[in-house]
């Protein structure tokens, strides 16, 4: 089974190599502008974790859920470890707040977002976090939300976000240097007759 480290690097090789194959059809050799790449890091539950690369905002975190209904964020990267540092304390607030015959919630500031504790008789324990400006623009709480089991899944990714933007650095430098390096043809027979291959050079 392909790791996620490879499945990304296969994912860089097709797009460079569909780009590529673009450009030799048109007879052209095309500039990109603007792109996006989501690396896929970990899905635990209902909650997916990924890392974007864009020429708009450069690397962020992205997280996802689809339940209760599908929502997604995106963490700064120097706001990812401060929210593992937050989200540590899940146990703390779930514990305090489990026995609470009506909703209660803690709200903790995080800059472009918010992270929630709230219990609920109705829905049990969950975290939220939420994007403060879409949720007053638009009147209604946009937010990923999380039970505590996924919570936990999360944080040892989020706590090593910088690692995780460099690696993903790395590897789609690797693709874009080895796909453009300069071809090299050489000569090849059989059987006495003469023929020729393109070939990659090492």
């Amino acid at each position: 089974m392909m790791n996620k480290a490879a499945r990304a690097f296969v994912c860089a090789v097709v797009l460079s190599a569909a780009a590529a194959a673009a450009a030799a059809e048109n007879g052209k050799e095309f500039v990109i502008e603007r792109y996006r790449f989501t690396w896929v890091v970990v899905t635990h539950g209902t909650v997916t974790l990924a890392v974007n690369k864009s020429s708009a905002v450069g690397m962020t975190i992205e997280l996802t859920s689809t339940f209760p209904s599908p929502a997604c964020e995106y963490v700064p990267l120097k706001e990812a470890q401060k929210l593992a540092k937050i989200l540590a304390s899940v146990d703390k607030h779930r514990k305090a707040m489990q026995n609470s015959p009506e909703r209660v919630e803690e709200i903790v500031d995080l800059g472009k977002n918010a992270v929630i504790f709230r219990h609920d008789p109705k829905t049990g324990f969950r975290v939220l976090l939420k994007d403060k400006v879409m949720s007053e623009f638009s009147g209604r709480e946009f937010a990923v939300s999380l039970n505590r089991e996924e919570v936990k899944a999360m944080i040892p990714y989020l706590a090593k976000a910088d690692k995780l933007a460099a690696f993903l650095d790395k590897k789609l430098a690797a693709v874009v240097e080895k796909k453009t390096e300069p071809q090299t043809r050489r000569s090849v027979g059989n059987s006495g007759t003469g023929g020729e291959a393109a070939v990659g050079s090492e």
